[in-house]
């Protein structure tokens, strides 16, 4: 129930902009000739890059208006900040994986 409210709070961006930045890559890569080892280049420098970006972007938590309820209201809020995290490098990782 609890990832249902953070996907919301999370919402579509991730999804869009992941999307997007694989569609301007594989362009890079046809048209990019064999000077560049593009494997490489994408999927150890541009992809965790981004992924460690997106993450530190999308999964504030001190910055979240509902931080002062959950932290007082909540059983934990490790569990709260890894559920967030989780759903997050799930999503980004799903397409990365195609």
């Amino acid at each position: 129930m609890t990832m249902k409210y953070e996907a919301k709070i999370i919402g579509i961006n991730p999804i869009w902009i992941t999307i997007l930045l694989m569609g301007a890559f594989l362009i890079i890569c046809a048209s990019g000739g064999d000077n560049v080892d593009w494997g490489y280049l994408g999927f150890e420098v541009i992809f965790p890059f981004y992924l460690s970006i997106a993450i530190a972007e999308w999964c504030q938590t001190r910055t979240d208006m509902m931080f002062d309820i959950v932290s007082l209201y909540g059983k934990s809020v490790f569990i709260w900040i890894i559920k967030r995290f989780l759903l997050l490098f799930g999503t980004i990782s799903i397409f990365l994986c195609l």
